[in-house]
Order: structure tokens, then sequence, then C-alpha cells
């Protein structure tokens, strides 16, 4: 019986460290829930407004080291209208749901070194959201 309440407690302390430690590790960049990221020019990312987008906006403005993939997340992306990308009305929102339709693929913090994660949290970037790995020639 005793064997069988450690055995749960040491189950229980290893499931609920994992857990934290994953979604510690998911969660720690991201942009805060209350704006809308997207809608700011890309200048609001750089130069004087840095260290708020750093702070505020760090996904949408490229300082996490995994980027949001280029993709349209968005099945309707081709067929809006030619001007819906640049439109001021629906650049936002094209902006952040038809990235690959409209060539958004780029961030303005690209050629800044990314927000270092917590103390403890380590961030495993993959292909597919790190642009500095390339994938092999002919795939």
């Amino acid at each position: 019986m005793e064997k069988l309440i450690l055995l749960t407690i040491v189950s229980c302390f290893l499931m609920c460290f994992f857990k934290s430690g994953n979604s510690q590790s998911n969660d720690w960049c991201k942009d805060s829930p209350e704006l809308n990221c997207w809608r700011y020019i890309d200048a609001k990312c750089l130069a004087f407004y840095e260290d708020w987008a750093r702070a505020h906006c760090p996904f949408r403005c490229g300082y996490c080291p995994n980027k949001p993939p280029c993709e349209d997340t968005d099945t309707s992306c081709g067929s809006y209208h030619h001007g819906s990308c640049t439109a001021p009305d629906t650049r936002a929102y094209m902006r952040e749901h038809c990235r690959k339709t409209c060539n958004e693929c780029s961030y303005p913090g690209d050629n800044h070194p990314p927000n270092t994660p917590p103390p403890g949290v380590t961030i495993e970037t993959t292909p597919a959201t790190d642009p500095a790995v390339k994938p092999p020639v002919g795939k």
C-alpha cells in the first residue's frame, strides 16, 4: 500500500512538473491578449517603440525565438479583393490571417536578437519555425 501511495505521489509530481514546464516554454513569449498587435504598422515594432514592442507584441514583431509560420489561417484568403492586403480597414486582419497570400512573411524584428527566455525555460526551435534553418535543396 505504501508503494502505491509513493508511486502515485511521484507520478503526480512528474506529470505536474512536465506539464507546467511545457506550458511555460510555450507561453513566455506571446503578444498581450488585450492588444491586437497585428493592427500596428511595422514601424511600431522598431526604434523608439522597440522596448514597448518587446514587452507587449513580441510575437507579431518577430522578437520571439519561434516566429508565426508563413501560412494562411483563413482558407478564403485567395478569394479576397486584390487590394485587401493593403487596404486600411482590412490590412491588420490580412497581415495576421493571410500572411502567405499577402507576402507578409518577414518581421520588423528579424535583424534584432530575440527576447531572452526567463531562467529555467529552454526553447526548441524547429525547421518550420526557425527562418535560419533552410530545408535541403530539392525538398
